[in-house]
């Protein structure tokens, strides 16, 4: 089952993450709506990667019935790949640092 709309997704964020409101309770809803996200992330991921694979495949095997991608937009999807080494490292890291958060909140003893 796909996640809610990626629009709906992002209006969730603000709402959780306004520096006036944010406490320790939102942290699931937080967890939940950067999940969302990265699910998104990868998908779309797969999906660039499928397409440049496929643009491959029918530049050596032409087919007229086929359009293939244009130089630039070749490289504007190798691209979109190339960074997504480092966004999911950006999700790990906000993953991590909230499961720190959460875990020295609730146990304050080993804060010390």
């Amino acid at each position: 089952m796909a996640p809610l709309p990626l629009s709906e997704i992002i209006n969730g964020l603000r709402d959780v993450v306004s520096p006036k409101t944010f406490s320790i309770h939102d942290m699931k809803a937080f967890l939940d709506l950067l999940a969302m996200i990265e699910w998104y992330r990868l998908d779309y991921t797969q999906r660039v990667s499928d397409t440049l694979t496929w643009n491959l495949y029918y530049n050596t095997h032409l087919d007229p019935d086929v359009l293939t991608l244009r130089t630039e937009e070749e490289n504007l999807f190798a691209n979109i790949l190339r960074v997504q080494t480092g966004l999911r490292e950006v999700f790990m890291v906000i993953i991590s640092r909230c499961c720190l958060i959460v875990s020295r909140r609730s146990n304050p003893v080993e804060q010390l």
